[in-house]
């Protein structure tokens, strides 16, 4: 029989010291982080908000207020008194016309020149040496002009349009641009002015196109181009109502010799009208379109509507 053996005795291990037991804590309440929807603000801070956006507003309506009040191109000059007797040609009417730019701009020179003639309704004579007194003058003078801080432009145009038969300007109109026209040269007439050109292109064939049909047949606009260059010429278009597509009756007219450079027919006969069309005598630059060596890529543009006025 063999007897129990007891256990053996717990033998610590050497070296090692055993952890002390955990300190049991009682319970603590949760710990809530609190947060403020609108955070207190200083009055200081609010005065100082309130300042900066009244001096915003009040910057934003002087700006408005500046660019409403700030004079922009300069208006017309009040229309002078009705000259009488009044002036009938581009040249007798310049120098009305010129010191009304000068009033509006110093030297203001004027960019285009066109007179219009009215004819009587009636058989042209054979015999005219001044021009009918019915009509119109317009002219666009141009000036330098700086506008104001804000405001845009380079130059300014005055555009004018003068009654022949009272002598009076009856229309005025301004216009500023970013790229203004090239100023021209100041006024002087071409050695031909308008009258001999007129008369020069009645007697090529002018009064035979008139008196075919003057009832339809009864609106001259001669222009002066090209008055900067060495080589001015007058254009005279007579307007044919008959057909307001067609260009009726164009020539080109050296301002210098008073020679004919150019002549285009492109009007519908008058049938069945007294002194109906006869052909045309043979010009220079006959073929149905201005000569090319006369500036032909300029093609005349024909003025279908009587001018207006633009008011005072």
């Amino acid at each position: 029989m063999s007897a129990s053996c007891p256990p053996p005795a717990a033998v610590p291990f050497e070296g090692v010291t055993p952890f002390p037991p955990a300190p049991i804590l009682p319970p603590t309440a949760p710990q809530v982080r609190q947060f403020h929807a609108n955070p207190p603000v200083s009055r200081r801070a609010v005065a100082a908000l309130a300042g900066l956006l009244a001096l915003a507003a009040a910057m934003s309506l002087a700006g408005l207020l500046y660019w409403r009040l700030a004079p922009g191109v300069p208006p017309p000059p009040p229309r002078p008194a009705p000259v009488s007797p009044p002036p009938t040609t581009i040249e007798s009417a310049m120098p009305l016309l010129q010191a009304q730019a000068e009033t509006w701009l110093p030297g203001a020179s004027p960019t285009m020149i066109s007179m219009q003639i009215d004819w009587p309704w009636t058989q042209a004579s054979n015999d005219m040496t001044a021009i009918p007194p019915g009509g119109w003058i317009n002219t666009v003078f141009v000036a330098p002009w700086q506008p104001p801080i804000g405001k845009s432009g380079q130059g300014a145009t005055l555009s004018m349009l003068y009654d022949r038969g009272s002598g009076e300007i009856v229309g005025q109109s301004v216009l500023s641009w970013e790229t203004p026209p090239a100023q021209p040269p100041a006024w002087s007439p071409p050695p031909i002015d308008s009258t001999a050109a007129l008369i020069a292109a009645e007697d090529a064939a002018g009064r035979q196109f008139r008196s075919a049909c003057p009832e339809q047949r009864h609106t001259t606009r001669i222009s002066l181009l090209d008055r900067a260059s060495d080589a001015p010429n007058w254009l005279v278009d007579y307007d044919d109502m008959l057909d307001p597509q067609a260009r009726g009756l164009v020539m080109r007219i050296d301002a210098t010799t008073g020679e004919i450079i150019a002549v285009l027919a492109d009007a519908p006969p008058c049938s069945g009208q007294p002194g109906a069309d006869q052909p045309l005598p043979d010009q220079p630059g006959a073929s149905g379109r201005p000569d090319d060596s006369q500036n032909g890529k300029d093609k005349p543009r024909r003025k279908k509507q009587k001018p207006e006025s633009s008011g005072g």
